[in-house]
């Protein structure tokens, strides 16, 4: 494609095309993560989406002992969860895991429910 207005143009060799091709490379290195594993895994990660947390637990399970770090309501001890980290026990749905806290105490967590 071809500007015909010539104001437009960047110059051969110039400062300018070297940024252009500066930012062009880095933008390009910045969307790898979405060419692995496509837009919405990546969206899903990048806000924090239960569905993400599912995911990624199916994909490293065989492997290592998977941990989340989940902020909530827990209405059953009637307290906030900031920040504790769960062990994840297994998949229920989609969207749903079952997590262990540091005490051995179980928990249905995702989206908007949570329960014991």
């Amino acid at each position: 494609m071809a500007f015909h207005n010539r104001a437009w143009r960047i110059p051969y060799g110039s400062p300018a095309e070297m940024t252009l091709l500066a930012c062009v490379s880095l933008g390009t290195l910045a969307l790898i993560p979405l060419a692995k594993g496509g837009f919405s895994p990546a969206f899903h990660r990048m806000v924090g989406s239960p569905g993400a947390t599912v995911e990624d637990f199916q994909r490293w399970r065989d492997d290592f002992k998977v941990y989340a770090l989940l902020d909530g309501d827990a209405p059953l001890q009637r307290e906030a969860q900031r920040g504790r980290r769960f062990r994840i026990l297994d998949a229920l749905g989609p969207e749903m895991l079952l997590v262990e806290d540091e005490s051995g105490r179980a928990y249905r967590v995702g989206g908007r429910l949570a329960g014991r």
